[in-house]
């Protein structure tokens, strides 16, 4: 069987380090704030969220560092609940959802993957 992870259409990249700016996803009206991102790629995006979310909900990533804003609309491709036993763990008991981006804006999911690359694992 072949799950929603198994069919990423581009390989994500782990973060690193602590990204300077700030992150919101928009759902239904609703702006939440986003602390952890877990990956990132041209194509979606991986981050815990507080509760679960329906695959398939359409949302609005927005992200804002001091000398860049973009917002980026996408879905969930993915939601299942973190398991991290770690009580000091700020996910614990929090959900780790997928994004996949709007693939017809692909300007805009570059131009993020651009903003995040200094703090991916793989570019020192």
């Amino acid at each position: 069987m072949t799950t929603e992870h198994e069919r990423r259409q581009n390989e994500r990249k782990t973060i690193a380090r602590e990204i300077n700016g700030e992150f919101q996803i928009t759902i239904d009206g609703k702006s939440y704030p986003i602390v952890n991102v877990t990956d990132v790629s041209i194509s979606g995006i991986g981050l815990c969220f507080p509760q679960e979310v329906a695959t398939d909900t359409s949302i609005r990533l927005n992200y804002s560092a001091p000398d860049f804003k973009l917002a980026i609309n996408g879905r969930v491709a993915w939601c299942t609940e973190n398991k991290d036993p770690a009580p000091e763990s700020t996910n614990a008991g929090a959900y780790q959802i997928g994004i996949e981006f709007d693939p017809t804006n692909m300007d805009h999911n570059c131009l993020l993957f651009m903003a995040l690359r200094k703090y991916l694992d793989d570019f020192e």
